[in-house]
């Protein structure tokens, strides 16, 4: 079954405007320091970005050969993610917002692994749909 562009369009929309809404409202009550709002945001966030992905691939011309398969797909889903994931942490790192204390380690360790959890959900997703 091919998967409609104009779905997909609506549910990266959706991502976005949840993320948005829930950044400015952490930030404004300052939820990242007091509560785990850290947790679906990451969730969500490794969710759109492999959504990104997947999208920009499976509308090219590269879509016979990265989604031929659903390991192939759940791969890509993770990798995307996770990639992202890590360069923002990097980005983080590098402007003083986390230290290289145990801490900070342990929650990037955990962000990475909230965004991998969205980009599993993304994945299967996919796989899902092109099975029909």
């Amino acid at each position: 079954m091919e998967i409609s562009r104009k779905i997909v369009l609506i549910k990266l929309m959706f991502f976005a405007i949840i993320i948005a809404v829930l950044h400015f409202v952490a930030l404004k009550f300052y939820l990242y320091w007091t509560s785990p709002i850290d947790i679906p945001m990451h969730i969500i966030g490794g969710a759109l970005v492999s959504l990104i992905g997947l999208y920009v691939i499976y509308f090219s011309p590269w879509k016979k050969y990265y989604l031929s398969n659903s390991k192939r797909i759940l791969f890509l889903s993770v990798f995307i993610a996770f990639t992202v994931g890590l360069f923002w942490e990097i980005f983080e790192l590098s402007f003083g917002i986390i230290s290289y204390s145990f801490i900070d380690r342990v929650d990037s360790i955990k962000d990475l692994l909230n965004d991998t959890i969205g980009a599993l959900i993304v994945g299967l997703y996919f796989v899902n749909n092109l099975k029909k």
